[in-house]
């Protein structure tokens, strides 16, 4: 047989010896490349549904913030609140917010489709969809779900098909909060309705997926809610109730594979999850069209293998010898290229299979070397958005607390490079506070226990500094296994935090003012019904002392009445300084004069173990003042230094020009005018005041002093005073090292002094003769006692005394006398009408003098909208009834 000749066992030999390899290498290199292959493709699937599910997160937050800053706008607040209040200009109103609705807020956004702007009943009050307007949608869930969230969040509606705007919609949906009420009361919604357009933008971009390629979202109701690239009209309409769509609705777990798409095709595809909105979003390609290749290789292979044999049986030992070395070329080429050497190339110029294979399998190589180009290029663009992300992110070993991976942002806000943080944990960087919140978050997040988690947190900045951040962490799961690793997302709200800071301090400042503006109005009411009492019982005193005659002891307890009943109007007048309504007296004076007179009473008033220094540094300092109260001012701090100091120390007193910008009353919350101010200091080297009651220093009754050693006036008085002035006070203090008051008044501009010297040269007039007299006086007074013990002492003086109980009273009586009355004597503030409108009233028919009294000063009455002209009369009570004499007197004689 020819078999068993040389010929033949050599033909055996060479098929053998040619045959075998061939296959091994086709198989081989077969089984390789389509791994490879099969393996990249999925992987380039996964980093695009990866890509295009944070450009999705990334379009959204941006949405979802406008509308957050569109809920923070004070005109659409302020307009809503106007509305619900249901004032007359209500139409008005409503054409207004949805001008600004339509100009100023829609324009801003290209993708917005409409705004509409909700109470809290659900009824449409303004949008730029007129058919919206007035609609109640209180049963629909984009208002239910946006009332219930906290101002700042906002609720995102599933994508549905609207009516008015005639297109599949978006909407995001935000509270609005009121700018009067203090405890963040809902006042209404805004909706923002946005195009589903803009999320196509992301999804229908095909670049590296194909021919058949397509990304696409499904809501939770497996329903299409973007573009299809095979089927038209496919949003909200395509339903998808494909394998991972079930595998994430039923268990939340993403997958890749291969499975039957909606069409009913297979194809190779990656699912994610987008739990904020309960979307799933699919990146798939045909799997005909993905694996081609692999057809292809298998074709060659078959081919290769086929045309390998007939060779070998044709030309035996000449294809064992010529084949092996090719081969072997062949198999080393293709170990390289398994190695990751995608540039490899095999260079056989044959025409035969062998050629043929090389050629083949350069192509392949070429081939896969361009998608593995092309993926690299898609992991660059992947690394800039990740590098050009508007928040810090951060890949994190969990085990360790190392960072692996940050990119520009994160660098930002710490002050770290890139090369530095690398080489940090995030405790290096933690504020030491907040590390055992983070830790525990940590083990939970390892433990399977929380899928994520959200907080504000500190970093210490690079320079030392403290920075604010919303951090937000979520791990990166492998299946079977616990999370090693973690993504940190942080966003710096430092500066939010600094303003909330700020805002709660000017909280405080604004309670602080609305308590002493409250106890204000109560003391200054006090003062009044007081100052009645006092003038009817210094009245009938004066009547008692002139009817006891020479009885020396009556007398003596007589004085000594009148004595106490002036320290009992003193007393209401330390009440109507603290409530700045005290009547004053104002006159230009030097204030730095008024400093240098006080240093003699002070030097008896301090005592030997007390130091005194005295700078007085401000030249003409002159302001419109009531000497005496800047007196008293300056008397009070002596004094409450020098009891700050009971084993001694050192008082000190300054007194400056100061100008002050518009920058130092902001800043330290003063409502008053920059300007030129003369600042007196008062500093001792005392006890101090602990901060914890510096806030209520200026309260009246309020002290620190042991029983009997204080009213708890002293310091009210004198930021009563100095308001009063124009001027404000200042305290700062060092616990056990002493405090400082200053005085800030506002000093006479050089254009002001003229005025001021011809305002004081009318001051002081004075009467000094005859106080009896035989005119008939109308006197109008609701409070009887006081108006029965003056109409007495009138009497007793000669005068003849017509009395009215109320103003309608005091009407009715001139009309039957005003032949001969000649002065009125009327109370302000009187039932039916006040004083004023008794003199506008008779003054219509007869030119007629009158004095008016009150226990309120001319400031509250004037703020009442009772107004006393400057030319009139006016006599704060109490006031003696010698002295009321001698002003009646003085009026009489005056208009003779």
């Amino acid at each position: 047989m020819v078999f068993n000749k040389i010929k033949g066992k050599l033909l055996v030999f060479g098929l053998c010896i040619s045959l075998i390899p061939i296959s091994v290498i086709s198989i081989l290199y077969y089984i390789t490349a389509a791994k490879e292959l099969r393996t990249h493709q999925i992987n380039e699937l996964s980093a695009i549904a990866q890509s295009k599910k944070i450009h999705l997160l990334s379009l959204m937050e941006a949405k979802k913030g406008r509308t957050v800053d569109f809920s923070s706008d004070g005109f659409i607040r302020d307009y809503l609140e106007k509305i619900n209040r249901e004032i007359a200009s209500h139409k008005l109103l409503v054409k207004s917010l949805t001008k600004h609705l339509q100009n100023n807020k829609k324009p801003l956004d290209p993708h917005i489709t409409g705004v509409t702007v909700v109470n809290t009943k659900g009824r449409v009050v303004a949008s730029t969809y007129k058919e919206w307007m007035g609609k109640d949608i209180s049963g629909q869930e984009i208002f239910l779900e946006g009332m219930k969230m906290v101002p700042g969040n906002v609720y995102v509606g599933p994508p549905h098909f609207c009516l008015y705007g005639r297109r599949n919609t978006l909407s995001i949906s935000a509270p609005l909060i009121s700018r009067r009420a203090k405890n963040g009361e809902k006042i209404g919604l805004i909706i923002n309705c946005y195009d589903v357009e803009i999320l196509n933008t992301v999804t229908t971009d095909y670049e590296g997926l194909g021919n058949t390629g397509e990304v696409y979202l499904v809501n939770k109701d497996k329903v299409m809610i973007t573009n299809s690239r095979f089927i038209n009209d496919a949003p909200m309409k395509q339903a998808v109730d494909t394998e991972p769509v079930c595998k994430i609705l039923e268990s939340g777990r993403e997958i890749t594979g291969i499975y039957p798409d909606y069409r009913g095709i297979p194809v190779v595809g990656a699912s994610r999850y987008i739990k904020e909105y309960d979307w799933i979003l699919l990146s798939e390609v045909d799997k005909s069209e993905l694996f081609a290749p692999l057809d292809y290789l298998s074709l060659i292979a078959l081919i290769t293998g086929i045309a390998s044999g007939g060779i070998a049986v044709i030309f035996g030992i000449y294809f064992a010898l010529s084949v092996s070395f090719p081969i072997n070329k062949l198999k080393i080429a293709t170990e390289k290229f398994a190695s990751g050497n995608f540039s490899q190339r095999v260079s056989i110029n044959r025409n035969d299979e062998i050629g043929s294979l090389a050629r083949s399998f350069n192509d392949m190589a070429q081939e896969i070397q361009e998608k593995n180009r092309s993926l690299g290029e898609s992991e660059e663009r992947f690394r800039a958005m990740f590098d050009q992300a508007a928040v810090g992110v951060a890949l994190i070993d969990t085990n360790t607390g190392k960072f692996l991976k940050v990119n520009k942002k994160y660098c930002t806000i710490t002050g770290y490079s890139e090369e530095d943080i690398l080489s940090l944990t995030c405790k290096d960087i933690t504020f030491p506070d907040d590390w055992q919140e983070d830790m525990a978050k940590m083990e939970k997040l390892k433990e399977g226990k929380i899928t994520e988690y959200s907080r504000e947190k500190r970093y210490m900045h690079k320079e030392g500094k403290i920075v604010w951040v919303n951090l937000t962490a979520s791990p990166l799961w492998k299946k079977g296994e616990s999370p090693n690793f973690h993504v940190a997302i942080i966003e710096d709200i430092t500066q939010n935090k600094h303003m909330a800071e700020e805002q709660e301090k000017l909280k405080e400042q604004l309670i602080h003012a609305q308590r002493l503006e409250t106890v204000g109005k109560l003391t200054s009411g006090v003062a009044h019904n007081f100052n009645n009492l006092l003038m009817a019982i210094m009245g009938y005193t004066n009547l008692l002392k002139m009817d006891i005659g020479d009885n020396a002891q009556c007398q003596t307890y007589i004085k000594s009445i009148l004595f106490s009943l002036d320290r009992a109007a003193d007393l209401t007048q330390d009440l109507l300084a603290f409530s700045r309504k005290q009547t004053i007296h104002l006159q230009e004076i030097n204030l730095d004069t008024i400093v240098k007179d006080t240093e003699t009473l002070l030097i008896g008033l301090a005592g030997e173990n007390v130091h005194i220094e005295i700078s007085a540094g401000g030249k003409n300092c002159y302001a419109m003042a009531d000497r005496a109260q800047i007196e008293q001012v300056l008397m009070n701090l002596y004094s409450n230094a020098i009891d700050a100091m009971p084993n001694g120390g050192t008082l000190s007193i300054k007194s400056e020009r100061k100008e002050l910008d518009a920058a130092f009353m902001k800043n330290h919350s003063f409502s008053r005018q920059p300007g030129e101010y003369m600042a007196i200091s008062v500093s001792d080297t005392g006890t101090g005041i602990d901060e914890s009651i510096k806030g209520r220093i200026f309260e009246p009754f309020f002290t620190t002093k042991e029983v009997g050693k204080g009213t708890g006036l002293g310091l009210s008085m004198v930021h009563g005073m100095v308001e009063q002035h124009g001027g404000f006070v200042t305290c700062s203090s060092i616990v056990g090292k002493g405090a400082t008051f200053a005085v800030y008044l506002p000093l006479l501009k050089d254009k002001d002094k003229t005025v001021a010297e011809k305002e004081a040269g009318h001051a002081a007039e004075q009467y000094s003769g005859n106080i009896s007299g035989k005119e008939t006086i109308l006197l109008a007074e609701d409070e009887d006692e006081l108006r029965n013990v003056l109409e007495k002492y009138l009497g007793i003086y000669g005068y003849d005394v017509i009395s009215a109980a109320d103003g309608d009273d005091a009407i009715k009586k001139y009309q039957r006398n005003k032949k001969d009355i000649r002065l009125l004597v009327l109370d302000v503030v009187m039932p039916k009408k006040n004083g004023r409108e008794v003199y506008e009233a008779i003054k219509k028919e007869k030119t007629v003098h009158a004095i008016f009294m009150s226990g309120y000063s001319e400031d509250i009455l004037h703020n009442g909208g009772i107004i006393i002209d400057k030319d009139l009369h006016f006599i704060p009570k109490p006031v003696s009834p010698i002295d009321l004499l001698y002003k009646v007197r003085h009026i009489l004689d005056r208009n003779i």
